[in-house]
């Protein structure tokens, strides 16, 4: 995904696919002055900015196409996300493997990380480069960022007749606990991550300033509308906190103990390699 005013990123991504010897198609990213914003803002989405709105039409755009060609399943970037050398090797593994992603009902599988920590499940699926091990687990934890991911076509065409679908930010919507995606439980995490964002690889490799060009339009944004944004969901906030202790209150301890007893999924960094 690429605005047409950023020829700089353009460039970036293709010299990383030409490295990788990756054959990626551009999309142009929608932009305000494509869509009917006033439009949108009735959908009850008013805490969203304009460059948020136009970021989701984006990835619709490319979710539209992926039901219409009817793609099994679809690596989606955004044009600020700085790759890693394994990914080819990866994707042909998750080529090889699309039947067990299929039969385990995986249709959406996070690449990127921001070397957050977060609760896993055990591998689901483990994958192997010629010195790195890779796994896809259970997401347990919310998680920020849209910028690197794998989506089926079979939740592509649940999410496109979605009317929530800008409720929230999209990464909000695929990758958050209230979103639309982990409310069923489809949702995974590769670890180590293949993406990254530059204000998270500096932290790896604080001496490199080949991205300092990169700066998110949507993050600055999304700090802007962060006061508006949580006023709007302040009362829903309060009614879901009272239903989570009220549920505690109630549970048995042998119930919880079930559940935690057992290490089902552990708190564990998600790096990049």
């Amino acid at each position: 995904i690429n605005m047409k005013s950023r020829v700089d990123r353009k460039d970036f991504m293709g010299l990383q696919f030409r490295k990788l010897k990756i054959k990626a198609e551009r999309i142009q990213a929608a932009t305000p002055s494509d869509l009917n914003i006033k439009m949108l803002m009735k959908r009850n989405i008013s805490a969203l900015g304009a460059n948020q709105i136009s970021c989701t039409a984006s990835h619709l755009k490319i979710w539209k196409k992926i039901v219409a060609l009817k793609i099994p399943y679809a690596l989606i970037l955004e044009d600020d996300a700085i790759l890693s050398e394994n990914l080819p090797k990866i994707l042909t593994e998750l080529q090889q493997n699309i039947i067990q992603l299929k039969r385990k009902k995986i249709w959406l599988i996070r690449l990127e990380t921001r070397l957050e920590k977060i609760y896993q499940s055990k591998p689901l699926i483990k994958l192997k480069t010629k010195n790195n091990f890779f796994s896809i687990r259970r997401s347990f934890s919310n998680r920020v960022g849209s910028a690197a991911y794998i989506i089926s076509s079979h939740l592509c065409k649940k999410l496109l007749i979605n009317n929530k679908i800008y409720s929230k930010p999209i990464d909000l919507m695929l990758f958050y606990k209230d979103g639309l995606v982990y409310q069923e439980n489809q949702n995974f995490q590769l670890t180590p991550g293949l993406a990254i964002d530059y204000k998270n690889y500096i932290k790896l490799f604080p001496n490199d300033t080949s991205f300092s060009f990169f700066s998110s339009d949507i993050e600055k944004e999304r700090g802007e509308n962060k006061k508006s944004f949580r006023k709007a969901n302040i009362n829903k906030l309060y009614r879901e906190i009272k239903l989570i202790i009220s549920h505690l209150i109630n549970l048995p301890l042998r119930t919880i103990n079930s559940l935690s007893g057992k290490k089902s999924f552990i708190k564990r960094k998600v790096g990049f390699k």
